[in-house]
């Protein structure tokens, strides 16, 4: 095979301006693995009450938010760490992120008065 395209240069150049047309034709449709595809399964709530000590964080701003999202479906733990001046809630689902996000944004929502 090397001699026949040795004695016919031009069969082997068309040859390879072939592989080269169709590598640039079906470039766009490759899959490309860089960063893979993953459902975000985390849904991080941070909450800034200034000059709150952390028991009042933990009954302003914690318990209410964790009766407002309770009953959301699909939750598999909830967590929330209460420092001083701020509340921070992390949601662990099993379903899709976005549809548990407008679920809990609705519950968020409702104990939004925090504190006078």
């Amino acid at each position: 095979m090397i001699r026949y395209f040795s004695n016919h240069p031009t069969i082997a150049n068309l040859l390879m301006i072939g592989f080269i047309a169709v590598g640039l034709v079906m470039v766009p449709s490759l899959q490309r693995e860089t960063f893979p595809r993953i459902a975000p399964n985390k849904l991080q709530i941070t909450v800034v009450y200034p000059g709150a000590t952390p028991e009042t964080v933990e009954e302003a701003i914690c318990q209410r938010l964790e009766d407002a999202i309770d009953g959301v479906d699909g939750l598999h733990e909830t967590t929330c760490d209460a420092r001083e001046g701020r509340a921070s809630a992390t949601i662990h689902q099993w379903r899709d992120v976005y549809v548990v996000r407008k679920t809990v944004r609705v519950g968020y929502c409702r104990c939004r008065v925090v504190g006078g």
